[in-house]
């Protein structure tokens, strides 16, 4: 079986970028202010706005992906891959968390926690289990994402959002 490729859809980040294009905006139209005699201090202020504005734009633009296949499962998130082999994951399935319905990967019990930092903000010790994205932010429908990620995780797939929660090791 092949590997399934499914990217979260950034509907927070789209916002992000249109807000840094506004900011761009005032920032050309300052820039040519400036042009015909803006102080100095302002067109520092400007500079930032503008690098500011540049950083959300690439904030913005990211792509987050979840692969699954006979392997694993591979979260990626700006370049970085973090793969959880099928030996490590003791569960797979939804959850509810903060009254929204959640893709959450639950550690088998002798699994260790990956090093990369943003899968450390992924652990939930509410839900024990990394929260891998809500369901509805993915670019396929929730049951095309669940289908997925079921027919790659077989027996380690889980309908019942009650899973038993783990503390992995390290």
């Amino acid at each position: 079986m092949g590997a399934s490729v499914v990217r979260m859809n950034l509907a927070f980040s789209r916002t992000l970028a249109r807000i840094a294009l506004a900011i761009e905006a005032v920032v050309a139209i300052s820039v040519m202010a400036w042009l015909d005699g803006i102080n100095p201090l302002s067109f520092l202020i400007l500079l930032a706005l503008a690098l500011l504005a540049a950083w959300l734009v690439s904030v913005a633009v990211e792509s987050i992906e979840l692969r699954a296949d006979d392997t694993g499962l591979t979260f990626v998130r700006r370049g970085t891959e973090v793969l959880f082999p099928w030996s490590d994951v003791g569960a797979l399935g939804t959850t509810s968390f903060n009254g929204m319905l959640w893709i959450a990967l639950w550690p088998a019990a002798d699994a260790t926690r990956p090093g990369q930092s943003f899968m450390r903000r992924a652990w939930s010790d509410q839900v024990g289990g990394y929260l891998l994205g809500r369901l509805n932010q993915w670019e396929r429908e929730p049951d095309a994402v669940c289908d997925m990620l079921r027919e790659h995780a077989g027996d380690k797939w889980t309908d019942d959002p009650t899973a038993t929660p783990q503390e992995p090791a390290g």
